[in-house]
């Protein structure tokens, strides 16, 4: 999930990464395929980097699921927490100490020293949590089964819900500007919301296809993602959307941008496609890996991270 606007200006994914040299994509980038070995049959669903570097990591395997931490002077992660009984599907730095994560049984998890301890916040529904985003320290939103939206505005501590009348499977969810914000999931589903979640409407776009992951670069130009190829684009503040023409037919999982112009899409068979116009236009990028990649992370020195199944971590870099 991403913060608002590119690269969540406020620090909310922002993640600076270990220069690696194990092989050229193209002449000016490395790139190396890991594989995290105190993760192993797990997939990694979800990363997240504060303003210092620190990264929070988490992976699940049949219903059970783990979180790992990595300081910047580290080269390894560590695992920090286990649960084996609720998948974990999204986590989000709000500030350098804080992060929230989220997952089935309407769990909801909060630490305020990088993830050594965690404690869980009580919310009134059981379903899954799939998506959660920030416009800053105290304000945010997640997304869920059947419409469900949960509004925060004192940092996570209290969450109530919105006024969403549309049951739709929401799987991911950005912030235009403090505002405005999108939702999107199954069969097309974008929502909008003008007051800061509080209410929201149906955008009508003709699409059966799932969308998985969207990210507004500004107030005009978003970006979302879905099932067999499926790219979108808005250049008018998501009034309309338009189809893009990517020349795959992979299910696509995540989409982050650093700036107006430079951004990853991830997906199924190891896919990633860049762009390098504002979404307009991608090309695909080798990554040695036929690991479906379920998280993207770009920072603001155009180096990449990429997470995925088996404990999969794809670093690109700038050199």
């Amino acid at each position: 999930t991403n913060g608002p606007g590119v690269g969540n200006t406020n620090g909310l994914r922002w993640g600076i990464l270990v220069t690696l040299d194990r092989c050229n994509v193209e002449s000016n980038y490395s790139t190396e395929v890991n594989t995290l070995d105190i993760a192993e049959g797990y997939t990694l669903f979800s990363i997240s980097y504060n303003h210092e570097n620190d990264g929070l990591l988490i992976a699940n395997h049949k219903g059970a699921s783990k979180i790992f931490y990595k300081n910047e002077d580290l080269n390894d992660w560590e695992l920090i927490y286990s649960n084996d009984e609720q998948t974990l599907h999204d986590i989000v730095f709000l500030d350098n100490s804080s992060a929230i994560t989220v997952g089935n049984g309407g769990l909801i998890l909060k630490t305020i020293n990088s993830g050594r301890s965690w404690r869980t916040i009580n919310v009134d529904t059981n379903l899954p949590l799939f998506s959660i985003a920030f416009y800053d320290s105290q304000n945010g939103v997640i997304v869920g089964r059947n419409g469900k939206i949960l509004l925060t505005k004192d940092g996570g501590e209290e969450w109530w819900e919105s006024d969403n009348e549309h049951p739709y499977f929401l799987r991911d969810v950005d912030y235009v500007n403090e505002n405005e914000l999108f939702a999107v999931g199954y069969s097309g589903t974008i929502l909008r919301s003008f007051d800061k979640g509080v209410n929201w409407t149906e955008n009508s776009i003709d699409l059966n296809e799932n969308l998985s992951s969207i990210i507004f670069l500004n107030s005009s130009t978003g970006v979302a993602v879905g099932q067999n190829g499926l790219v979108i684009r808005t250049i008018d503040g998501g009034n309309t959307w338009s189809q893009i023409n990517v020349n795959s037919k992979r299910s696509f999982l995540g989409v982050h941008f650093v700036d107006q112009n430079y951004g990853y899409i991830s997906g199924f068979g190891g896919t990633v496609l860049r762009s390098f116009d504002g979404g307009l236009t991608w090309e695909s990028v080798t990554t040695g890996t036929n690991h479906a990649l379920y998280d993207v992370l770009v920072n603001s020195n155009h180096s990449v991270t990429l997470v995925g199944e088996y404990g999969t971590i794809i670093d690109l870099n700038k050199k």
